[in-house]
């Protein structure tokens, strides 16, 4: 009898180390690689990585950048916790993570939400003073974000924006008349290129790059506070953003 519930508990703690192991990727959004995780959590390598494949195997999870996992198409399915947005972010926070690391800007994800930005994932460089957060949203025509989120949707849902309501100004640099503002987007639209030189404040300086298009859209962006991006800052910058937008398409298209 002894033998046989030693036997029959087998399983179960398998499916215990299955169960924690998930529900630490799933709440951990990208934070951390696998090989911590599973280490906290007193998971051989081995051990981890059989369970790993299982879930994968299963829709549960899916390979995120290298070291990474997100939720998987079956575990979304079952659970509006795992929305498209969760899983973009924590795809994406490991690369955002170096990409803070190479600038020493801080480095924001956003999408576009009933003509708002909203802020998903930020990671501070090395000169922070950004009063942003996570889950923040901020008005999109003032912004390099921004534009470059506006700058990726529909002509139509474009021309509903541009004629929604008045655009006030934050600092005299601040478009606000809307036929400028389309020649900015238009601008945006062709170079890829979205750039803030102290539209929101006098001293905040941003670039950013769309990263997907409608109907779920998503940019990223650096930012830093003082001077505006040298010419050569801005070739090198603009080159490392590109960069990190196009490493993120591809890991967005495993993954969403």
């Amino acid at each position: 009898m002894t033998g046989a519930l030693v036997q029959g508990t087998r399983p179960m703690a398998s499916l215990d180390k299955s169960l924690s192991l998930l529900t630490e990727i799933i709440e951990d959004q990208g934070r951390r690689p696998i090989s911590t995780i599973s280490a906290e959590l007193e998971l051989p390598a081995p051990t981890a990585y059989r369970i790993l494949a299982a879930l994968k195997r299963h829709g549960f999870l899916e390979n995120g950048q290298r070291g990474y996992y997100v939720p998987g198409k079956a575990l979304r399915k079952m659970s509006g916790y795992a929305s498209a947005t969760a899983v973009a972010a924590s795809a994406c926070r490991p690369v955002l993570r170096e990409l803070s690391h190479q600038t020493g800007c801080t480095v924001h994800l956003g999408i576009l939400e009933d003509s708002m930005v909203t802020y998903i994932v930020k990671f501070a460089g090395t000169q922070e003073g950004l009063p942003t957060r996570e889950g923040m949203q901020l008005e999109a025509y003032c912004s390099a974000i921004g534009k470059s989120l506006l700058a990726g949707l529909p002509d139509k849902a474009l021309q509903e924006y541009l004629t929604s309501g008045t655009f006030y100004e934050l600092t005299e640099r601040t478009i606000t008349d809307p036929a400028r503002l389309m020649d900015e987007l238009s601008g945006i639209k062709q170079n890829g290129l979205a750039i803030d030189d102290g539209e929101v404040d006098d001293q905040l300086n941003c670039l950013a790059v769309r990263i997907t298009d409608d109907p779920f859209l998503l940019a990223v962006s650096i930012a830093k506070r003082g001077a505006a991006f040298s010419e050569a800052e801005l070739i090198s910058r603009s080159a490392q953003l590109r960069e990190c937008a196009k490493t993120l398409q591809s890991l967005l298209i495993r993954c969403l």
